[in-house]
């Protein structure tokens, strides 16, 4: 079953927001940021390590994302992947001509719950499947226009356990640029024009699945890199500690 996230902004702030923000004069100030679409990509998995949400690259992209009213989506990636959410953060225009003092607190405020309702956000397939979860991220963020900027933040370790990616197959000690051609030759790589691609937690698997090698993860790396790159995208692997706590069923 889909697990939707609540997006229940304070009530005290977005009261303040409503009843305040045309009274503002002199302080008033545009946001001057990039319009940005951005989704987040989640495998909370039983054998990944605790997804870290509270990293600078999470906290920072949302909060750029809604304080420059943007659009952000959540996929879970599971053996199922589906939205769990899929909103832009955009705001009427009058009031945007709010102090941004103001517009800095509302930004703030949406952000923790958002990050919250991420954080409630686990697998419900026992399987795994990052080749359509990125597919699913892929299609999200090509339906979108006059965005100034296109990027999926990926939150897992990279092994699916399904689909044309079956590591299970032991396509960790394949040649990368062998895998991403059979990709090619059966069409499942996705059109990552313009799309930057940030991952996180690549290979941080937790028991009962044994250690990555440091080799293992330099491959994964290659693979996801190499698809990413066939399909037009920029490829960005982000070195961040994972939660020391699992919480994915």
């Amino acid at each position: 079953m889909k697990k939707m996230i609540s997006l229940v902004i304070v009530c005290v702030l977005t009261l303040a927001m409503v009843t305040g923000l045309t009274s503002c004069t002199s302080s008033n100030t545009e946001t001057t940021g990039k319009k940005a679409a951005v989704c987040y990509v989640l495998a909370n998995t039983a054998c990944s390590q605790g997804l870290n949400l509270q990293s600078p690259m999470v906290q920072d992209t949302v909060y750029d994302t809604i304080r420059n009213y943007g659009f952000i989506a959540v996929v879970n990636a599971d053996g199922i992947p589906d939205v769990v959410l899929a909103s832009s953060f955009d705001i009427d225009d009058k009031y945007k001509s709010a102090s941004a003092e103001r517009l800095d607190m509302d930004a703030r405020a949406k952000t923790t719950n958002l990050i919250a309702g991420m954080q409630s956000v686990i697998a419900t397939d026992p399987e795994v499947d990052y080749q359509v979860a990125l597919n699913l991220a892929v299609r999200i963020l090509s339906s979108l226009e006059d965005y100034d900027s296109k990027t999926i933040v990926v939150i897992g370790t990279g092994l699916s356990t399904t689909g044309v990616l079956d590591f299970q197959n032991n396509i960790i000690s394949a040649e990368p640029a062998t895998i991403v051609e059979l990709l090619k030759e059966k069409e499942e790589i996705p059109a990552f024009d313009g799309i930057t691609v940030y991952w996180q937690q690549m290979g941080d698997v937790a028991a009962p699945q044994q250690a990555l090698t440091s080799a293992q993860r330099n491959t994964l790396q290659r693979i996801y890199g190499g698809i990413v790159e066939a399909g037009g995208g920029t490829f960005v692997y982000k070195e961040i500690i994972a939660n020391p706590v699992n919480e994915g069923t």
